[in-house]
């Protein structure tokens, strides 16, 4: 297989055949970690390869995530040989990483197939598995060949756009500098046009510039409450009541409401299931009133955070001025 092919195809596999993987195969995999880069070279790593039945029980007792796999492989590095660098930072949970990595392209390359497996009892793994006391546990490898039934999982083909992960010079909010967005903002939106079109314009452009979002849109004050707006997502709840979900608490107590994870929200309005974080910024009119909000969703967990909530706000401002030529309507 091709190395962008297999970077490509690669994927976790949580579903295994009862095949027992050869020896050879086996071997294959072990050699790619001997030789995978560690710090300094001090090569650190120490692999527990478990196969036998009885071994493989002890591991259904340390993990719930061992996917009645064949074959593990239990992966830990040697602190009193792995590097630490100037400031004595610990490298070889780096290395273990690096060397799994390694092993898991290698082993795809096989027709087998594994997961990273992070989540397990560390106290019980190595009381198990008498793993010595310089040994520290970083993760465990089910492997094995797939399942017919086996495929990518529903999160596997959504990357995110290269400019959400990388940032020349300096880090920037989203592979876009914060002034920079709000620049835009003012050029697009005119003073002259409808106040309808110049938040349409500007929901297209967060949704299109900010990585991660599910919607973005507006709801506006009409007869005491909020009355749906321009937006870009899914269809979306047409009214609110003022104090009633985040909208609606965000106008009564005119503040911004930022929701990590939205099922810990009291009163929490699901316009959209998969949503699982939002963020709601109060736009006001030229006398402080609330007129409207931005709402703003994701569906990660944790989207948004204070650096967001200081874009947000920031855009909400540049925002408000599109509104106040046409407070009476709003």
């Amino acid at each position: 297989m091709e190395f962008d092919q297999l970077l490509e195809e690669r994927y976790s596999v949580r579903k295994f055949s009862n095949q027992k993987v050869e020896k050879e195969k086996i071997d294959k995999i072990l050699e790619t970690a001997r030789i995978a880069p560690t710090a300094v070279n001090y090569q650190p790593q120490r692999i527990l390869v478990v196969e036998d039945p009885d071994n493989l029980a002890k591991l259904k007792e340390c993990t719930r995530y061992h996917f009645h796999a064949p074959l593990a492989m239990i992966l830990c590095y040697d602190k009193t040989v792995s590097w630490k660098d100037m400031h004595n930072r610990e490298c070889g949970e780096v290395d273990v990483s690096i060397v799994a990595t390694y092993m898991m392209l290698k082993l795809f390359d096989l027709g087998l197939g594994s997961t990273y497996v992070g989540s397990f009892d560390y106290k019980e793994l190595i009381k198990q598995f008498n793993i010595p006391e310089n040994y520290v546990p970083v993760m465990i490898l089910p492997i094995g060949y797939p399942r017919e039934d086996c495929v990518p999982g529903p999160m596997h083909d959504k990357r995110k756009p290269i400019n959400a992960i990388v940032s020349y010079e300096e880090y920037t909010q989203g592979g876009i500098i914060m002034e920079l967005l709000i620049k835009q903002l003012e050029e697009l939106i005119s003073p002259n046009e409808w106040f309808v079109t110049n938040l349409s314009n500007a929901s297209a452009l967060l949704m299109d510039a900010i990585d991660d979002l599910s919607w973005v849109g507006f709801y506006m004050m009409r007869a005491g409450e909020l009355v749906l707006g321009p937006f870009q997502g899914k269809v979306a709840c047409t009214h609110i009541k003022v104090g009633k979900g985040a909208c609606g608490v965000c106008v009564q107590g005119d503040q911004t409401i930022l929701i990590e994870d939205v099922t810990t929200f009291p009163g929490y309005i699901a316009c959209d299931a998969e949503a699982k974080s939002e963020i709601v910024v109060p736009l006001h009119d030229e006398e402080g009133k609330v007129i409207a909000v931005l709402d703003v969703d994701s569906n990660s967990l944790g989207r948004f955070g204070d650096k967001e909530q200081e874009l947000f706000e920031a855009l909400g401002k540049v925002l408000e001025k599109s509104l106040w030529s046409e407070k009476a309507d709003v």
